[in-house]
């Protein structure tokens, strides 16, 4: 038997040991960034409930604008609450309300969130930013009952 393929026997454990490091370390790359965009999908969704709501609420108020400001403000920070949603320890939102000045204008809900990523790579931004922003038109009629 010739001297290379002694070696190539030899090393055949070697590079399969290697191999198979090299997938383990693959997969568990794979399952963290896994861990991560489930943590920003869910802070996500609860960024654009939370700015639906809040546009929801302040196009019943048409006629007093502080009002629907103070109830969208609301809204959105109890849809935003972390035992509603698991995932949201890691992010900070921020709210802001422009309800409609008159009957048939247009208001806007603004949720933006800053998620920090359990394990985004060193070197990399651990804070993403994002804004959502939610429109509705005042309502032109209003109920009497």
């Amino acid at each position: 038997m010739t001297s290379w393929r002694r070696w190539l026997d030899r090393s055949t454990p070697a590079q399969a040991l290697a191999e198979a490091a090299l997938a383990s370390m693959v997969l568990a790359l794979l399952a963290m960034l896994g861990v991560d965009l489930l943590v920003l999908h869910r802070v996500h969704t609860a960024a654009l409930s939370a700015a639906y709501a809040c546009a929801q609420y302040i196009s019943q108020f048409p006629h007093r604008p502080q009002r629907a400001a103070a109830l969208g403000q609301e809204i959105a920070h109890r849809t935003l609450a972390p035992r509603a949603w698991s995932a949201l320890r890691s992010a900070s939102f921020s709210v802001t309300v422009e309800p409609p000045e008159e009957a048939g204008s247009l208001g806007r809900c603004t949720v933006t969130y800053w998620v920090t990523l359990p394990f985004a790579p060193p070197g990399m931004d651990r804070r993403q930013g994002t804004a959502i922003y939610s429109y509705s038109r005042g309502e032109r009629w209003q109920g009497r009952w």
